[in-house]
Formats: C-alpha cells, structure tokens, sequence
C-alpha cells in the first residue's frame, strides 16, 4: 500500500480526489475519507452556527441547539462531527487565523480542513464547491493562500514573532500569567489545550484491583494511564464519535 494512499469519491458524475495534505505528520481522520457531499454538508453547517455564535454572542450550546431545531434531517453522527469541527476551530481559532491571515469564521474552518483534517487544497477546494451542499467554492485569493498553507509549527510561529498567546491559542491577558507557572514550557503546555482531551479514569482499588478495572474496560478502549497505576485512559473520540458511558461504582 503507498504511504499516502488516495480516496476517489463519486457522487452524481462529479468525482474529487481526497488525499493526506503533504504536510508531515498529517494523517486523515476516517470521516474524512468517506462521503465529500456529506463532509461538504457538515462544513458548510459549522460555518453557519459558528457564524451565528459570534453574531449572538450565545454559548455554542445554544448556536448548536438552534442549528438542530431547524436541521432534523441530520443524524447523530452528522450532529456530532458538527460540533466537533466548531470546538476544533474554537480551541484554534487563534493559530489558524495567524496562519492563513484572515480571522473570518470561513477562512478559519478553511485552514482547519488543511491543517488538521489532512486534506489537500484540491479536496478543501472540492469540497467548498459541492453543490449544493457545500459552503461555496473558494476565491482565488481562499485557493492562493491554501495553496502555500503548511503545517502550523507553534515554535516556528514563535520565532517568527508570533505572540506565544497566538501561537498557543489563549487569550492575550493571560500571556504574563502563562509565562510566569510554566516558564520554557509553556507553549507546549498551553498547546496540549487545543486537542482533543483523552478521558482519564480513577480506578477505585477498595473495590477491585487496577488489572481487573482496566480488563473490565477493555470494551471502551481503556489503557493503563502513563502516571499512574490506580488509573486508565481512553484516548480523545472523534469527531463522529461519542465519549463511551462508564458507570461509577
């Protein structure tokens, strides 16, 4: 199988060619992968409740819960990777506006799909121009920047002047506070709050022991935690997926 494997997909005659970006260390989510009318449905969606988040001023809760009033056509999975790429351009908002030079929600969730979606500018290019689903196709000045967009570096952005707040997507207030707990680390540190956040379990080892507790939640996709043995870990969902329920006992 090549190292950068590509996806054709076919959809009334149109046909659009999806592959990971050439950035390094880039590798597609499986939703990516699948249906381009339906991907192109979900964009052009978290473009408008996003939109509609910073028009209202409402918590994204609410942009989310008013979108799906008005959208009962769309399933669980659609809702759910929906909310996710809002969250996902939410939490990087900062570094991707830096990165493609436009702070507008568009361009944004534009630079999230080359970014961290492993697209490539042809399959974000084809997937704006998805009629009529998709969010419309790009300008030439949305292709030229795609184009020349590569894998943001947070510590290339640093040395290019980019405030550590910009690089490590927080609020600009907070840079002295930053900078004083966690001195030369903090831009990894602050970094780590933009992705998505594994599940860390307390293991409770008055009821049972920690290779009982993490055979038991095998099924959710438990591991033993890295720091310590009374604890497990269940890696970040994606986008189409929910976090598994765990009862407490």
């Amino acid at each position: 199988m090549p190292a950068n494997p590509s996806v054709t997909v076919r959809d009334g005659g149109r046909q659009a060619l999806l592959r990971p970006a050439d950035a390094p260390g880039i590798q597609p989510r499986n939703s990516i992968a699948g249906d381009i009318m339906r991907m192109a449905g979900r964009v052009a969606a978290a473009i408008l409740i996003l939109e509609d988040f910073e028009r209202r001023r409402v918590p994204l809760k609410t942009a989310l819960a008013d979108w799906a009033r008005g959208a009962r056509y769309a399933g669980a999975k659609d809702r759910a990777a929906i909310a996710g790429l809002c969250l996902d351009v939410l939490r990087r908002r900062r570094s991707l506006s830096a990165a493609i030079g436009d702070e507008g929600v568009r361009a944004t969730m534009l630079a999230h799909l080359r970014l961290f979606e492993g697209l490539s500018p042809d399959a974000v290019a084809a997937l704006a121009a998805e009629a009529p689903h998709g969010p419309g196709a790009l300008s030439e000045a949305e292709a030229a920047r795609l184009s020349t967009l590569r894998a943001f570096e947070r510590e290339s952005a640093r040395e290019g002047g980019a405030p550590i707040s910009v690089a490590s997507d927080f609020p600009a207030w907070l840079e002295g506070a930053v900078q004083r707990a966690f001195g030369g680390a903090a831009l990894s540190e602050l970094a780590a709050f933009a992705a998505r956040a594994d599940i860390d379990l307390r293991l409770n080892t008055l009821r049972t022991s920690p290779e009982k507790a993490l055979a038991a939640l095998e099924t959710v996709g438990a591991a033993p935690a890295p720091f310590l043995k009374t604890a497990a870990r269940i890696a970040a969902p994606t986008s189409e997926e929910r976090a598994p329920a765990v009862t407490v006992i």
